[in-house]
């Protein structure tokens, strides 16, 4: 038997690590994961990664579901690299569970899915929160707010954005162990009210408001965020805990703003993207 499932991706609205409410919108950029039989526990990864996560994953499923893991090969084929703030453990955690439901035939919902992915990932340590946000932007797609510290999805809207995302991402990486994000209560007092701009569906402003709170902690160059928002025409945005980064353009101005990124900004590897 060899099953195979596809993940998408999805952007940062708000980061829940400051309230505990998240927001993303799903993306069409696709990562695909395979599982087939094996000699013992195989484990292939592309962009190569450590396996604890994958393997947190297998452990906690075999003890949930009182099921031998044995004798399978895990292939994953996903298109970003880990540690930018690009979802990578959501998609993976997410995948493997997927592929273990179908192939031992567990018939897990979409929801229960979400919710072991992400006490999977508490567990390996990779989110402090879960990122259950970042979970159902990448399974369902959409607009989705959710409750990270009672692991709930609190709303879904409906996406008709017809414009493009554009992903810079980086080399350079971020770990999360290194970051100290210490809010002070004007900047906690701007997350909530960016919660709010969320239920509303006003995700321009939302995007705004993260990014401006949290780039001072997680970028090397606290100016980056205010140049590129000067040379490119679009809505710029943080993804995740950084550094990758993001811009929505219209598709008129996509020309431009792809010569500008090219010309003065070459050390992001640039990918397009539609909303899902």
């Amino acid at each position: 038997m060899k099953y195979e499932v596809i993940i998408h991706s999805a952007i940062t609205l708000l980061n829940a690590i400051g309230i505990g409410k998240g927001s993303t919108m799903g993306t069409d950029v696709k990562h695909k994961l395979r599982i087939q039989e094996g000699n013992g526990i195989e484990i292939l990864t592309n962009p190569d990664i450590d396996n604890k996560l994958v393997n947190t994953c297998l452990e906690y499923l075999s003890e949930k579901y009182e099921i031998a893991i044995d004798n399978i090969k895990i292939e994953t084929d996903l298109k970003f690299k880990a540690q930018r703030g690009l979802k990578t453990s959501s998609i993976t955690s997410l995948g493997i569970i997927k592929l273990l439901s179908d192939y031992y035939d567990l018939k897990l919902s979409g929801e229960d899915m979400i919710r072991i992915s992400c006490e999977a990932s508490i567990d390996a340590g990779v989110s402090i929160t879960g990122a259950i946000d970042d979970a159902y932007g990448c399974y369902y797609g959409g607009f989705v707010i959710t409750d990270n510290f009672n692991m709930k999805l609190i709303a879904n809207h409906e996406l008709n954005i017809d414009k493009e995302v554009v992903y810079l991402v980086p080399n350079d990486i971020n770990i999360k162990s290194n970051i100290d994000v210490k809010l002070d209560l004007i900047e906690k007092y701007i997350l909530k009210n960016t919660y709010k701009m969320c239920l509303e569906g006003n995700w321009m402003k939302s995007i705004e408001n993260n990014t401006n709170v949290y780039s001072d902690y997680v970028l090397r160059d606290p100016d980056l965020v205010n140049s590129l928002r000067e040379d490119l025409i679009g809505v710029l945005g943080l993804n995740g805990l950084g550094p990758s980064l993001f811009l929505i353009q219209d598709r008129v101005n996509s020309e431009y703003n792809l010569d500008i990124l090219k010309e003065n900004y070459a050390e992001y590897e640039i990918m397009r993207a539609n909303f899902k």
